[in-house]
């Protein structure tokens, strides 16, 4: 009986144990989590002005040739 009274013990002992380490865990995973998703919103911006900036550029390339042949035609 008594051997059955500390095995109950030491599992709810390990029961705890591991809910502390697993709230740790979760912790942990959560600020990792917003901190990746902080980094993905920047990257994002980023990509997004550097998109609108080639765009203004490739038209305004489109836009010279254009004339250029426009031109070369007149």
């Amino acid at each position: 009986m008594q051997k059955v009274k500390h095995l109950d013990y030491d599992h709810l002992n390990n029961c705890e144990n591991e809910k502390v380490k697993a709230k740790l865990e979760m912790k942990e995973e959560k600020r990792f989590h917003v901190k990746q998703e902080e980094n993905n919103r920047k990257s994002k911006t980023t990509h997004k002005d550097d998109y609108e900036r080639e765009d203004v550029q490739n038209i305004t390339d489109t836009e010279e040739k254009r004339r250029k042949l426009q031109d070369e035609v007149e």
